[in-house]
């Protein structure tokens, strides 16, 4: 249904941002490189 779409592009759009947060707190240097 809608919900499931919007869950899934809310999903799409949190995860990348929550893994460049985990990946630069475990390497900082690494500020370059987003995970899509």
């Amino acid at each position: 249904g809608i919900s499931t779409v919007l869950a899934g592009i809310i999903t799409l759009c949190i995860v990348p941002f929550l893994h460049k947060l985990i990946k630069e707190k475990k390497h900082p240097s690494e500020t370059t490189s987003i995970p899509v």
